[in-house]
């Protein structure tokens, strides 16, 4: 905050200092235009950044809930994902896909895609407030 305070007094110092006959009938416009530009450059770039940083949080956890079922309950690998090497191909994988929707864990399943709605009502919600509340994307 001391830095934020010590420009401003320079700015105020320096503007004092300017013999205002010199000094273009537009001059003040065009510092108060370029001041308001640049706070609302600086207020875009902010919320770019946040907008990029949920993305990345909320991609990395959806690959990771991906690889944990994969882990968990499909065991799928690099070879079985090739569809048209193998004898089986897709109609093995639609088969292992189906037993795992038709198991005693299907429960689980529905429970699963319960969260992923409910997280993107949220992550809805958390973002229209921060629009509404004007803490972001203002200008």
């Amino acid at each position: 905050m001391d830095e934020k305070f010590e420009k401003d007094e320079l700015l105020r110092d320096l503007l004092n200092e300017i013999n205002y006959r010199s000094a273009p009938l537009s001059f003040a416009e065009r510092v108060s235009s370029k001041i308001e530009s640049e706070r609302v450059r600086r207020e875009r770039r902010t919320e770019t950044i946040q907008i990029i940083v949920v993305s990345l949080c909320a991609s990395a956890l959806l690959i990771l809930s991906f690889i944990y079922l994969n882990n968990r309950y499909f065991n799928l690998t690099l070879e079985d994902l090739r569809l048209f090497n193998s004898d089986f191909g897709v109609k093995h994988l639609l088969y292992r896909v189906k037993g795992i929707f038709i198991s005693d864990g299907t429960l689980l399943w529905y429970i699963l895609a319960a969260n992923t709605a409910l997280l993107i009502v949220i992550q809805q919600f958390v973002q229209n407030y921060l629009y509404s509340s004007g803490r972001i994307g203002k200008s």
